[in-house]
């Protein structure tokens, strides 16, 4: 988005002159506080805040002023009363869906926003699979970083990620990634809830025929551990050979691998050792037989 510098202004000591954005994150006090006590040996406010100039919001067409980055540090500078910068600019196509566009491209280069927020600007814009990924998050509690692996796996997490924060995720073959989610909702509270051990789960589950039936084999296991008052392994290697025994065990298939040769590295050593767990699920199955 192309915008336009309008003016710069120092060592401001106003502090109510902008409105928030729609579906801003709220002001988190410790990290308010923590900007505080940074400021507070220096009593100097280092850069400027951003501040947008529109249009698109006014109910009467007219020009308001809009913190589009650096609410915290704002509010840490109206705490100590340590006056501020900021510049402000407008966009050469004023128009909401820009707004946001913009002020999520700041924070994708600052790190200030969390995926949830991505999340709730790109839904608050009437983008279809933000929409949707927002239902799934209110509705059953899956973290954004689950969603993005269930709905991209094809790509890199840091690049599935960024397209995220940019407002270009694409969910890839859609229909599939809807029957994986819901078999992982059958089994979600008997998995450790941690992102980084759930995530072995979605490769071995595409991996299998049947999500359904493997969706039935894990959840009888899992019961199983904690009627005894055990649980799966926390650990994700553990965990992936774990749960693909309990598959081989309940007779559930698995897909052909393919050439791993020619996979990304680490998407390679992850389907090595998942093709490595369930050869050695089925010899010690047929050792047992």
């Amino acid at each position: 988005m192309e915008t336009v510098h309008v003016k710069y202004v120092p060592n401001c000591t106003k502090f109510n002159l902008f409105k928030t954005l729609p579906g801003n994150r709220p002001v988190e006090v410790a990290h308010v506080n923590s900007i505080a006590a940074s400021l507070e040996l220096s009593k100097t406010f280092h850069g400027s805040l951003i501040v947008i100039k529109t249009k698109s919001l006014s109910k009467t067409n007219r020009f308001e002023l809009y913190l589009g980055d650096g609410q915290h540090r704002l509010a840490a500078c109206e705490l100590l009363g340590v006056p501020y910068n900021y510049e402000v600019v407008s966009l050469v196509e004023d128009t909401m869906e820009n707004i946001i566009r913009y002020v999520a491209s700041i924070n994708t280069s600052s790190k200030n926003w969390g995926l949830g927020t991505y999340l709730d600007a790109f839904a608050s814009l009437g983008t279809t699979q933000y929409i949707k990924m927002q239902k799934i998050h209110i509705d059953h509690g899956f973290s954004v970083n689950d969603l993005i692996a269930i709905y991209n796996p094809s790509k890199a997490d840091n690049v599935a990620r960024f397209e995220f924060k940019t407002g270009k995720f694409e969910m890839c073959d859609e229909k599939d990634s809807d029957k994986l989610l819901n078999a992982i909702i059958r089994i979600k509270d008997v998995i450790p809830d941690r992102y980084n051990t759930r995530r072995e789960i979605y490769p071995i589950f595409r991996q299998t025929t049947d999500y359904v039936a493997a969706a039935r084999a894990i959840r009888e296991a899992g019961t199983a551990l904690l009627d005894h008052g055990s649980s799966f392994p926390k650990d994700g290697a553990e965990l992936m050979h774990q749960i693909i025994l309990n598959l081989v065990q309940s007779g559930v298939e698995f897909k052909e691998f393919g050439n791993i040769a020619k996979m990304p590295k680490k998407k390679k050593e992850m389907y090595t050792m998942m093709r490595n767990a369930v050869n050695k699920a089925r010899r010690k199955l047929k050792s047992v037989a």
